[in-house]
């Protein structure tokens, strides 16, 4: 049963946006990196822009955007398991950490299989990507087989799965369109 009393009532009002907020700011941060990955893949996955040097390899526009979302997706990240936390029992925000890890990997199967030869290096690093997520995605997989079995809590319900999909739809609608406004 949900508590009734209006300390939880206030903390739920507060923090279920604020989590469905760090849920769109991750998917958003996802989607930047997908893309700046890409545009850096496209050169040959090395660059360098600036510094006392002159590289063979300018870096693309947007490839700067990794330095910016890979320290928002980590910090949104724990923010998110820690109000998660604080809820009573919502789905955690990891999903979107397990999206970055099973997105960058396929960005790198892709490269590999894109040419006439497979790229061993691209093959080998999509390949890490997965087994990094595998352990989370197996315990995902399995609280859910125990969830079917225990009493549903209210906060459990589908409606923070579709929360979380129409917030993390709204990261990545806005993350590609401001992919697209950069110079």
């Amino acid at each position: 049963m949900i508590p009734s009393n209006s300390l939880w009532r206030n903390r739920f009002a507060i923090l279920a946006p604020v989590l469905l907020l760090i849920v769109a700011v991750m998917s958003l941060a996802v989607t930047m990196i997908c893309l700046a990955m890409r545009a850096v893949m496209d050169v040959g996955g090395a660059c360098a822009t600036g510094g006392p040097y002159v590289s063979a390899q300018q870096c693309p526009d947007g490839s700067w955007m990794i330095a910016v979302a890979v320290p928002v997706l980590i910090l949104g990240a724990i923010v998110g398991t820690s109000i998660s936390g604080a809820m009573v029992r919502p789905p955690s925000s990891c999903p979107c950490g397990l999206g970055c890890l099973a997105l960058l990997g396929w960005n790198f199967f892709v490269y590999a299989f894109a040419g006439d030869d497979v790229v061993a290096a691209w093959l080998v690093c999509g390949v890490l990507f997965w087994l990094m997520a595998a352990p989370a995605v197996l315990a995902i997989i399995a609280s859910g087989f125990v969830r079917r079995f225990m009493p549903k809590l209210p906060m459990s319900l589908p409606i923070w799965w579709l929360g979380y999909l129409v917030a993390g739809g709204a990261g990545v609608w806005l993350g590609t369109w401001s992919w697209i406004q950069l110079p």
